[in-house]
Formats: C-alpha cells, sequence, structure tokens
C-alpha cells in the first residue's frame, strides 16, 4: 500500500506538471499592438538575453584592463620538527604590481612581521623598456585595447541580434495579422456559399431548379467550411510562432490590434539603397574591428623580432631578526639598477606567429569584402522584392475587381434564369482566391518595405514609432 500512494503522489504531480505546460502564459496581455510584441521582446527574447551577458561580459573585461595595479594579502605559518629540534614560524605577506601604458612594470614585495625562523623582508623591482614592449606594444596597453576593440564588438553583435530579434517579430506579427484576416476572407466565403445553398434550396423546393444545383451549392458550402477550419488552425499556428519569435507566452492567443500598414511609394535609389548599407551595416563594422584587432597582433609580432632592452632597479633587504621590522631594515637592503638587453637567437616559432597573424589578417580583408559584397545583394534582392510585391498588389487589386464584377454578372443571370448556379459558385471561390490573394500580397509588400530596411543597415525599431 506505501508502494500504491508512492506511485499515486508521482502520477499526480506528473499530471499537474502536463497541465501546467498546456497552459498558456497568464503574464500576456489580452491585445497587443506591434509595439508591444516588439518590447516584449526586447526583454524577454532568449537569443538576446544571451547577446546581452556576452556584451556585459565584454565590458567588465574592459573594465578588469582599466585596473592598472592589483593588491594582495597572505599569511603562512607551519611548524618544522626534527628529533633534536622543534621550530614554529609565521609570517604577513603583502604584495603590489603596477603597470601603465607606457610598459613600466614594478612589483613591491613586503613582509611587515615575520616570527619563528621567518624573517621579514622587503623586495622592489622595477622595469621599463627602451625598445621591444614599449607603449603601444607594451602587454598592458596591447591588453587594454583589445579589451576596448571586444567591448566594441559585442555590442555591435548585440545590435545585430536586436535587429533579427525585431525583424523576426515584424514578420511573425503581421504573418498572424494575415492569417487572421484570412479568416474572416474564408467567413465570409461560408456566408456567401450558405446564402447561395439556401436559395438553391428554396427554388428547387419550388420547383424552378434541378436538385443537381442544389447538390452542387452544398459542396461548396462543405468545402468553403473546411478551408475556414483549416485557416483558423493556421492562424493560431501563425500566433504561436510570433509567441515563439517573441520569446514568452507560447499557446497564447492575444488580439493584435495593429493592421498592415501602407507602404511609402517612394524609395531611394539602388545605388543610394547599396551606399547607404555600405556605410550602416554593422556586419561591416564588425569586420572593421576585428582587422583593426588583428593588425595589432601583426604588429605585436613584429615587435618580438626585435632585440629587447629595458632598464631595470631593485631593491632587496631581509631583516637579521624575528618580528615586525624596523628602520634598520633599509639601511641593510642593496639595491641594483642597469640594462638588460635580450636578443632572440632562435626565431622559427616568432617568424610562424607573424606568418600566422598576417595570414589571418589577409584572410578577414578578403572577407570584408566579400561582405560587402552580399551586403549589395541583399540589397538588391530587397529593392527587387519591394518592386515585384508592388506589381502584385496593384494586379491583385484588379482581379479584385473583376471578380467581383464577374460575380455580380453572374448573379443576374442566375436570377434571370438565363444560367444555372455553377459561374454564381465559381465566382464566389474566385473572388474569395483574389481577396485572399490580395491580401497576402500587401502583407508581403509591407515586408518586403521592412526587409529593404534591414538590408540598408536601418535602426527597426524605430518602425512605427517603436
Amino acid at each position: 500500500m506505501p508502494c500504491l500512494g508512492i506511485c499515486l503522489c508521482v502520477l499526480g504531480l506528473m499530471t499537474c506538471g502536463a497541465w501546467s505546460a498546456d497552459q498558456p502564459d497568464q503574464n500576456v496581455q489580452a491585445k497587443m499592438s506591434l509595439a508591444d510584441a516588439v518590447s516584449m521582446a526586447l526583454d524577454e527574447n532568449p537569443n538576446l538575453k544571451k547577446a546581452e551577458q556576452s556584451q556585459s561580459a565584454a565590458r567588465a573585461r574592459l573594465r578588469v584592463a582599466n585596473i592598472f595595479s592589483s593588491y594582495d594579502l597572505s599569511t603562512t605559518a607551519g611548524m618544522a620538527h626534527s628529533p633534536n629540534s622543534s621550530d614554529r614560524s609565521s609570517q604577513l605577506l603583502t604584495q603590489m604590481t603596477y603597470a601603465n601604458m607606457r610598459g613600466t612594470e614594478v612589483s613591491l614585495g613586503l613582509s611587515p612581521l615575520a616570527t619563528g625562523t621567518d624573517r621579514g623582508s622587503v623586495g622592489l623591482a622595477v622595469r621599463h623598456p627602451l625598445s621591444q614592449g614599449k607603449g603601444l606594444f607594451s602587454d598592458k596597453a596591447y591588453a587594454l585595447e583589445g579589451a576596448k576593440i571586444g567591448s566594441t564588438t559585442e555590442e555591435k553583435q548585440y545590435y545585430l541580434t536586436r535587429q533579427a530579434t525585431i525583424q523576426g517579430v515584424i514578420e511573425s506579427y503581421f504573418r498572424a495579422v494575415e492569417a487572421r484576416d484570412q479568416v474572416k476572407v474564408e467567413e465570409s466565403a461560408v456566408q456567401i456559399a450558405q446564402t447561395a445553398a439556401d436559395g438553391a434550396r428554396e427554388k428547387a423546393n419550388e420547383m424552378q431548379i434541378t436538385e443537381i444545383e442544389v447538390s452542387r451549392a452544398e459542396i461548396r458550402v462543405a468545402q468553403t467550411k473546411d478551408q475556414l477550419n483549416i485557416q483558423k488552425q493556421s492562424a493560431q499556428g501563425a500566433l504561436d510562432q510570433l509567441m515563439l519569435a517573441i520569446g514568452k507566452g507560447i499557446g497564447a492567443s492575444p488580439e493584435l490590434t495593429d493592421t498592415v500598414p501602407v507602404v511609402d511609394s517612394q524609395l531611394p535609389t539602388l545605388a543610394e539603397a547599396i551606399d547607404k548599407a555600405l556605410s550602416n551595416r554593422a556586419e561591416l563594422s564588425v569586420y572593421d574591428l576585428q582587422i583593426a584587432d588583428q593588425e595589432r597582433s601583426v604588429a605585436m609580432s613584429k615587435d618580438k623580432l626585435r632585440p629587447r632592452l629595458d632598464v631595470v632597479a631593485g631593491f632587496n633587504s631581509t631583516s637579521p631578526d624575528s618580528g615586525l621590522i624596523g628602520k634598520s631594515l633599509y639601511d641593510l637592503g642593496a639595491f641594483t639598477a642597469g640594462l638588460e638587453y635580450h636578443v632572440p637567437m632562435d626565431k622559427r616559432s616568432l617568424v610562424e606567429d607573424q606568418n600566422t597573424a598576417q595570414s589571418n589578417l589577409d584572410v578577414l580583408r578578403k572577407l570584408r569584402l566579400f561582405q560587402m559584397d552580399q551586403v549589395a545583394e541583399s540589397v538588391r534582392n530587397a529593392y527587387r522584392a519591394v518592386e515585384a510585391s508592388k506589381v502584385s498588389v496593384e494586379i491583385l487589386g484588379q482581379n479584385v475587381k473583376v471578380a467581383q464584377d464577374n460575380l455580380a454578372l453572374a448573379q443576374e443571370m442566375l436570377d434571370e434564369g438565363l444560367d444555372d448556379n455553377r459561374n454564381v459558385l465559381d465566382g464566389q471561390d474566385a473572388l474569395t482566391r483574389a481577396e485572399s490573394g490580395l491580401l497576402s500580397a500587401k502583407v508581403d509588400l509591407y515586408l518586403a518595405a521592412v526587409n529593404l530596411k534591414y538590408a540598408m543597415g536601418e535602426d527597426l525599431a524605430t518602425i512605427g514609432k517603436l
């Protein structure tokens, strides 16, 4: 019996967990505009959160690189035992280091207190390069500049992720709007088909038409209802895609309040659009930063091939007695100063490093040129898509008018008994397809315009006054 109770509890927890997973997010508002969707995505999208974390980490590395000095405090205690003696010792240690942008390095080690066999001491070492490792080629300057480039690069990458997130939300939002409006088109088609079927049934009862026309009309009603059901499922799927693009609220069904905006008919020329893209696209800026960083690596590798000449100075002293150090410690110390000259004899690894760095730089430059071609091609494709969508909207708009006229004419002939209901039903179907196509074309036109803005590097957060 205890085992049965445990099993029932586990089954109950699993059932509750499954029920909770199927419930939509209650924090999603009932009505949602495009601005609301984008704002929620900027707060909740996991990919954007990851990019934000990378950006924060890069900024932290930059703050660390801006620290020029460090301090460390430690203590040691020990006991030495032998058959003839036993000693205890302890020591307080502090270590301070400093490095500046000119390559100067200072290290100070101080032990102000020691007991037992340990002794207090002070040690100071100063090094300043005169050739290799000087200025911008110093370790500190190199690390700091690298951290600056890394931080700026992560800011650009965050912007790119943000742009892609907003574009995905905009597209998903208006695809959901399109799917919702397609449901309305199909509902209208069902209503028209049902009216035609009811009319056919009345005329059949009055022996004005044959039963085959009634059957034909009722079959069309069934077909349009089936299309309506399929479109409703598609509309819910489109909402799920929107919630997925936002990164929150999967399963929710908010009411979308925005309609498809009218696209500005004024477009820049293709040449202007490409020039703007080459100036604005963050991908090219990222390559510029990577090239700048790689140029530093090449220069650093060349600097390491040079002989190194450093000015060095130092002071070391150890207290003769245990306990706190006294003034006499500094009188007993030894001061040294001089020059250190180092010539790298075996340069094979250094030359390989230089060749590798230069090769990587050449590849980055070629990749940037290729990226420029890709940017230009994306603008051309987006530009052509906008122009093609404009033509489609015009053509489909005319098709809707023609379909409306044909349906009216077929209905008139049916009412006058000059034709059966076949042309009326076909006209209704043609009108539904024309209206559906026009709706899709308007959405395609708007999204093509958004894609063109994205291709030109414009900030998508400004769309719709977000």
